[in-house]
């Protein structure tokens, strides 16, 4: 599983499936992000996983629930070009959406409104999908030692 793919995963189905608005990856320098869509833009952002306890024995191997952050930011509230529309169809487009690398599709988990600030106002949405974390090449099982077989003379 890569982190990365599956936020570019996202953004190209957003691409997609919402074509009028402008989707990509959350800025780099957020504070100097500037809105030059005339109606608004859908940001993608990694959130964070809460692994799942290890379900192997010889090596790692956990569930690990992927939160992604779709931020919007638009220029209008309740029209039909706005935030509240947007959103009703992010999550139509998010909800079930399965990125490469994970076996669950995404489920909604929560949105909040941001607030307004700089004349566009802002919401977070977070979905959730499932991938497993596997540690890269583990070593063989080392099993029991042949010495704790070894009887005493």
């Amino acid at each position: 599983m890569n982190t990365l793919n599956i936020l570019n995963a996202t953004v190209a189905m957003l691409q997609e499936k919402l074509p009028l608005l402008d989707s990509e990856l959350f800025p780099d320098d957020p504070e100097n992000y500037r809105l030059n869509h005339d109606t608004g833009a859908l940001l993608v952002s990694y959130s964070n996983a809460d692994f799942g306890t290890n379900s192997a024995i010889d090596c790692v191997m956990q569930e690990q629930p992927v939160r992604v952050v779709i931020t919007l930011v638009f220029r209008e509230l309740n029209t039909s070009t706005g935030a509240i529309q947007a959103l009703d169809e992010t999550r139509r487009a998010l909800a079930g959406f399965r990125p490469a690398g994970c076996h669950a599709p995404y489920v909604l988990v929560s949105e909040k409104c941001l607030g307004f600030a700089s004349g566009v106002w802002m919401f977070a949405l977070v979905v959730q999908a499932q991938t497993m974390f596997v540690q890269d090449d583990p070593e063989e099982p080392q099993g029991i030692p042949a010495s704790l077989y070894e009887e005493e003379e």
